[in-house]
């Protein structure tokens, strides 16, 4: 039972050490609002999403590490499986990315004005809506100097499985020219 005890025993300086590191995610965040809502949305945004991302993820502890190159051709399309949100940080710190998102996030609070302003495509995956996503993807694919992320899986798993890719996702790929395809794979 003593063994048990100790292992329950709560360490104050990693709870102080968490407290200032949740502080400074909030200063940071807080700071970093207002740039973003000054600067255009594009190439240039995407590239201070690259310095936003690092910066939150500097404040977390979260460490990055890459194995490989992307592709220096564009438009380049990554495709990638999705375990959690915390892609959506690594990725552009990484590579210097953006993403391909379901409609919904678009009308989520700050979060989804914070990403359009990144230069994150929202398509809505529903069969009925191909042309307007199909329109989406082919006007933002064929403009980007950066990569663009999709996750065809459509939600997060555990990592330990990947899930049936959505169809949808991969038809709209045929209306755009001269694409580079790289999968991707995410582990934790």
């Amino acid at each position: 039972m003593k063994v048990m005890a100790d292992k329950c025993r709560v360490n104050i300086f990693d709870t102080a050490i968490a407290l200032v590191r949740a502080i400074l995610f909030v200063f940071v965040v807080l700071i970093q609002v207002p740039i973003i809502f000054l600067i255009p949305r594009g190439r240039f945004s995407v590239k201070y999403m690259r310095f936003f991302m690092w910066s939150l993820g500097a404040t977390t502890g979260l460490r990055i590490r890459r194995h490989g190159k992307l592709s220096k051709k564009r438009p380049l399309l990554c495709i990638c499986n999705h375990i959690s949100v915390f892609e959506l940080m690594s990725m552009p710190v990484a590579y210097g990315c953006s993403f391909v998102g379901k409609i919904d996030i678009a009308s989520y609070p700050l979060v989804g004005w914070i990403a359009k302003k990144f230069g994150v495509v929202f398509v809505d995956r529903r069969p009925s809506h191909a042309v307007e996503a199909i329109e989406a993807m082919t006007k933002q694919m064929n403009s980007a100097s950066y990569p663009v992320v999709i996750f065809p899986e459509g939600t997060t798993t555990n990592g330990a499985y990947v899930r049936e890719f959505k169809s949808a996702m991969f038809n709209m790929l045929e209306e755009i020219d001269n694409l580079t395809i790289q999968p991707m794979v995410i582990t934790y």
